[in-house]
């Protein structure tokens, strides 16, 4: 039975240039010689005549439409044609499929906390269930930053740009960006589809389904209207085992034997299937277009969603007695189930509303982008054995002595967020002499959050059995944080390019910025009579930097070097400063990261099609935050490490093998790692301080994304009779192991396994109507993309929890175009 809730930012110039030539001339030599052999390769991959010509490929990440192979930088682009062939139905399934790009996600409960990892720059852990901090990728659904809210649906095309993206997108592109393109209306003519679909979900009874429809409608000669919206429901894969009873959400457990309130067990039940959720979605653009000068698009962006748990496994648990209750044996769990207490409902709904304007001057196009961003999240989790692993001083004060048979503790997490943003550029038109883009930018988000953890029945149990008191609020709290900040930014921006010569050219850019934060929470505990209020507040101005210089030493293929910078704001915590569960002031605040990007590269076109792009990277990363919890008291914390650095190399190629049979594929390498040791004081969970609770070593791998990935496309078209078509795509990808977590002293980290991941998908088109069957995790890989090591000797494997990604799934999608 399925349940919802309802929920209402450096150094000099010629310093930063002296570090581009010392840690760049070993790479210059490397990757002349990657240049030669991929110069080779397409000549040797066509057969004569028979490689089909393909086109650019065209791109707005300079805000400029450009050739994707033009752009000296690394991006990758996929239409949204491509996207559908390869089965790619959201951000994670995309991350699979981009080397260098990887998503860590908890499902769409933690949407607040999905964190995209670019070349792998990242030092928090694998699972996140809140997101204190800024992501250090920027997430955009067109010109306005979304951070994931709405699904990646009627896209025209995704762009990843990897490497800090500061002087362009600001805050929070610190490395790199992933921008959706929306499908805007087409003034073209009346047009649309509808797509249904519906599958078997591996190690499930429910199949997952959806119905979706496009219309593209022109108003008028000036006016056109576009409507999308999709309804869909993905099955849940995951049984809960011994799930306690209870009448209502946060209500206290149903007795097992009625009236005996001082030793009565619980009533336990299974979960099947319970990861699921549904999603509604829709966007509403409309173009008007009153002369070829302005064009004016005006959009809004709806999506709800809504349903229980995430893909949360235990496959390790042998079976044992409940920690709390004797009377009662756990079974042993699998790869697809695991021990929960309590349902997990959540609920999240987003809106957006832009404005885009643009006019063009004839020398340049003047544009503005002005959006209102709000969503409102509530999720419910189960914390009983979080609890059970606090330090046993802590335990008598929730679970009472004797302990409550039937205690559990269920996290209930809400946020809103409310952001505008206003941002102005003039773009240059294409020049051989000098093109630049300046603009000016505003942003103003406003934020509150509030965790709630409940210990419904406790305080009741502990009363009647006369043993240690349990205290709670009137309706079960035991932990009340309520928190609100305020973030303001404030910048001007720029890029000029000089054509030094046909051939060469020289880019210069740089952001100025202002930026204020402000925070204040309320703490109040009640089992230890605690109630504290904390504010902080801080402002920062300065500056990045960005330097580019390209060389096209053979028609349509180019040589780049770049030195770019990019940074994530700062901002505060929240947490106990007095008694048992005390933190140090110190870590009240935490500071902006900066990353130094060092990049050389060779990108271009051949004439039979083929188009590659090879580089190699390095990122100097100063005060990494970390998003975390202190190792005792298990407050969710951001802090600072001291430096970390990634190095690698990313290489794609892609073109056509034969006029029928095409191939796209990429790798790439990414060696990130801690270059300088820290160490962090934290509670001890007794009152007192541990000198080093949060630490990190030189040379510990950073975790949440692997050192090797790739992925190959092979993409199939066949001309039928009477204009049907056949096509097929296979699509193989790899993600290399990933580490879990910086190690603390209750937390140790743990490595998880490299995988295969094969989809494919076969369709036939007759007239509108075209019917494919798809396969997804074909060879039913059970990837494993966090790990849960928080435990101890109480719960034991009770709490080693994976997040795992869905299992094989198959099914047909019918859709007709009109």
């Amino acid at each position: 039975m399925h349940e919802t809730m309802t929920a209402d930012a450096g150094a000099s110039v010629t310093a930063n240039l002296r570090r581009v030539r010392r840690r760049t001339g070993w790479l210059a030599s490397t990757i002349l010689g990657a240049g030669i052999a991929l110069s080779l390769a397409p000549a040797a991959l066509a057969q004569d005549g028979a490689a089909a010509e393909v086109g650019e490929v065209i791109v707005t990440a300079n805000r400029r439409a450009q050739d994707v192979t033009t752009i000296p930088y690394n991006i990758s682009a996929v239409s949204g044609d491509q996207l559908a062939r390869s089965g790619v139905a959201s951000l994670e399934d995309l991350s699979r499929q981009i080397p260098n790009l990887n998503i860590s996600s908890s499902g769409d409960r933690y949407l607040v906390a999905r964190v995209p990892v670019i070349r792998g720059l990242n030092a928090s852990s694998t699972v996140r269930t809140s997101a204190l901090g800024q992501p250090a990728v920027a997430t955009y659904l067109g010109n306005v930053e979304v951070l994931g809210y709405f699904p990646l649906d009627d896209v025209e095309r995704v762009e990843v740009l990897r490497g800090p993206q500061g002087t362009l997108y600001g805050a929070g592109a610190l490395g790199g960006a992933v921008r959706m393109i929306p499908s805007e209306p087409s003034p073209g003519g009346f047009s649309g589809k509808v797509t249904a679909s519906a599958g078997h979900v591996g190690h499930s009874d429910e199949m997952d389904r959806s119905l979706a429809g496009v219309l593209n409608l022109p108003v008028s000669d000036t006016l056109t209207l576009r409507v999308s919206g999709k309804e869909s429901y993905s099955a849940g894969f995951i049984d809960n085992l011994n799930v306690i009873r209870q009448p209502q959400n946060l209500g206290p457990p149903i007795l097992a034997a009625p009236g005996a309130i001082t030793t009565s067990g619980a009533v336990y039940s299974t979960n099947e299937d319970a990861n699921y959720s549904r999603a509604s979605a829709a966007r509403l653009a409309l173009l008007w277009r009153p002369t070829e000068a302005l064009e004016v698009t005006l959009a809004f962006n709806y999506a709800d969603y809504q349903g229980e748990g995430g893909p949360i496994a235990n496959p390790s648990y042998p079976g044992g007695a409940n920690p709390l209750d004797a009377r009662v044996t756990y079974p042993a769990t699998g790869d697809y189930s695991a021990i929960l207490n309590t349902r997990e409902p959540f609920k999240r709904v987003s809106r957006m509303t832009s404005a885009d304007v643009s006019y063009d001057l004839g020398f340049a196009t003047v544009s503005t982008t002005t959006s209102y961003l709000d969503t409102a999240g509530r999720t419910l989790t189960d914390s009983t054995f979080g609890y059970l692993a606090l330090p046993p001083v802590l335990h008598p004060y929730y679970m009472g002595n004797p302990r409550n048979p039937r205690f559990v503790a269920q996290s209930d997490r809400q946020d809103g967020d409310e952001t505008f943003v206003q941002e102005v550029r003039l773009v240059s038109e294409a020049s051989e002499s000098v093109e630049y883009t300046f603009g000016a930018y505003y942003a103003k988000k406003q934020q509150i959050d509030t965790w709630h953890i409940y210990m419904p029945g406790a305080a009741q149990q502990a009363q009647a059995s006369g043993g240690f008191p349990v205290i709670t609020d009137g309706v079960g709290r035991a932990v009340i944080l309520n928190g609100d900040s305020t973030f303001v930014d404030k910048a001007v921006f720029g890029e000029l390019t000089w054509h030094v010569t046909p051939r060469w050219q020289i880019t210069g850019g740089g952001r100025l910025f202002r930026q204020t934060f402000t925070r204040s929470v309320q703490n109040d505990i009640p089992p230890f009579a605690l109630s504290e209020t904390a504010s902080a507040a801080f402002s920062v101005s300065d500056h990045l930097l960005k330097l580019n210089s390209s060389y096209e030493f053979a028609e349509r293929h180019n040589a780049y070097a770049t030195f770019s910078q990019g940074f994530r704001r700062g901002g505060a915590n929240a947490f106990a400063l007095s008694g048992f569960l005390a933190e140090p002031r110190s870590l009240l605040t935490y500071q902006a990261d900066t990353v130094d990007n060092y990049e050389v590269g060779l990108k271009g076109r051949f004439a039979s099609g083929w188009s590659y792009t090879a580089d190699l990277f390095y990122d100097d990363w100063k005060d990494p935050q970390i998003d975390t919890s202190t190792p005792a008291n298990a407050w969710p914390v951001v802090v600072n490490g001291a430096k970390a650095r990634s190095k690698g190399f990313e290489l794609e190629v892609g073109g056509a093998l034969t006029d029928r049979l095409s191939l796209t594929g990429g790798y790439a390498y990414a060696d990130a790692a801690i270059s300088q040791s820290f160490c962090i004081p934290a509670g001890d969970g007794g009152g007192g301080i541990l000198a080093c609770g949060i630490r990190g070593d030189k040379g510990t791998r950073l975790p949440g994304a692997p050192r090797h990935s790739g992925s190959v496309t092979l993409n199939y078209d066949q001309e039928l009779a009477n204009d049907d078509r056949l096509r097929v795509t296979l699509n193989a990808n790899y993600k290399g192991s990933v580490f879990s977590n910086l190690p603390s002293p209750t937390a140790p980290s743990v490595t998880f396994d490299s995988y295969w991941m094969v989809n494919a998908t076969a369709s036939y088109a007759h007239g509108p109507w075209r019917a494919s069957i798809y396969g997804r995790n074909l060879f039913d890989e059970r990837a494993v993309l966090g790990v849960t090591t928080k435990t101890n000797a109480v719960v034991g494997l009770l709490n080693r929890t994976e997040t795992i990604a869905p299992p094989r799934q198959v099914g047909l999608t019918v859709q007709y175009e009109f």
